[in-house]
Formats: C-alpha cells, sequence, structure tokens
C-alpha cells in the first residue's frame, strides 16, 4: 500500500522543488488508499504508517540526489515534515479534508536549496 501511495505521485522530485505541490498529492494518495489503511494501520499499529512512508520517501529521495543520504538536515527536514503532517491530518480527518490539506501544505514552506 506504500508503494502504491509512491506511485501515486505524480512528480516524486516535487518533495524538493514544491514541497506544498507535494503534500497535496501525499494526501490525495493517501485519501484514495484510506479505507486500506484504516484496516491495516488500525490502533497500535497507526504508528507505523507514517514511519513506512518516510523509509520510502526517504528511499525515493535519495535515489533522486544520492548526496543527500548522510546529510541530516535533509533527514531531518524529512522526519518532521513526513510525521508532522501525518499526525495533524490524523487529527483533523473529519474536517473538511482540502482544508486540512491546504493548512497543512501551507506549513511546508521548505525547499531543498542545500
Amino acid at each position: 500500500m506504500v508503494e502504491n501511495i509512491k506511485n501515486s505521485l505524480d512528480d516524486p522530485e516535487s518533495i524538493i522543488k514544491d514541497p506544498q505541490s507535494f503534500t497535496k498529492q501525499l494526501f490525495d494518495a493517501f485519501s484514495k488508499e484510506n479505507e486500506k489503511i484504516s484496516i491495516l494501520f488500525a490502533d497500535s499499529r497507526s504508528s507505523q504508517l507514517p514511519h513506512k512512508i518516510l523509509k520510502t520517501l526517504q528511499e525515493l529521495v535519495f535515489s533522486l540526489h544520492p548526496e543527500y543520504r548522510n546529510n541530516q538536515e535533509i533527514n531531518i527536514i524529512l522526519t518532521y515534515y513526513i510525521y508532522g503532517a501525518y499526525y495533524a491530518y490524523n487529527e483533523n480527518k473529519n474536517n473538511d479534508h482540502n482544508y486540512v490539506v491546504s493548512v497543512i501544505a501551507s506549513l511546508i514552506k521548505w525547499k531543498a536549496d542545500i
């Protein structure tokens, strides 16, 4: 399922070039998989999803930019970005999807100028 989410991203490079657009793509992919996510990552397993997404997206970023693999700043930013966005969305999932994603995306202003 995490691979399905990754494969549904229009432009994987946007995680670095345009994180706000990437955020919208990522949450659109989440919403397509929502039923499976609810079953597979229920209750105590819910923390496994952002971890799996982080690892998958790190590998994606590192395949596009191998020079980032050992860059602590990039790794910290990606971790904060994925976990923060995931938990903010999850805590507000009963609100309007587009609004929640829009607010989360507006907070993600980082672009990799590293």
